[in-house]
C-alpha cells in the first residue's frame, strides 16, 4: 500500500496553470483495460473488509474518510490517494459522514473481490 496526501504534493507552476504530480510510479501489472468506479458508503455504514486477488486498485477520496488496511485505521481528506496491491485487505468506514471515493481498477476484473 502507498498513501499520497494531496496537501503534501508539491505544486509545479507552468505558463498560466499549475500541476501536482500525484502518482508517477509503476504498478504491479500491465493492464489490458481499466475500470473507474464511484463508491458511496452512507453515514453509519461500512464497505466491509475485502481484498482483490489480481488487480491493483487506486482509491481517490472525494470526501473525508476512514479506511482500514490490514489492521491499521487511516484518516483521509478529500483529494488523498491510496494505491492498493493485490491481496491488501481493506474497508471503508463512514462513521461521521457519507464517504465517496473513485476506485480505479487495473485491470478491470469485475469478479475479483473476496470478502474477509
Amino acid at each position: 500500500m502507498k498513501i499520497i496526501r494531496l496537501k503534501d504534493v508539491s505544486v509545479e507552476e507552468r505558463k498560466g496553470y499549475s500541476i501536482k504530480r500525484l502518482f508517477t510510479e509503476f504498478l504491479s501489472c500491465n493492464p489490458e483495460n481499466v475500470g473507474f468506479y464511484e463508491t458511496t458508503v452512507p453515514k453509519g455504514s461500512v464497505c466491509k473488509h475485502h481484498y482483490h486477488e489480481k488487480l491493483d486498485e487506486i482509491i481517490i477520496f472525494l470526501t473525508k474518510a476512514k479506511m482500514r488496511v490490514e489492521k491499521e485505521i487511516y484518516n483521509f481528506e478529500s483529494g488523498d490517494i491510496v494505491i492498493l496491491k493485490p491481496l491488501d485487505k481493506h474497508e471503508f468506514i463512514a462513521e461521521d459522514n457519507e464517504v465517496k471515493i473513485i476506485a480505479v481498477k487495473l485491470p478491470n476484473i469485475t469478479n475479483d473481490k473476496v470478502e474477509c
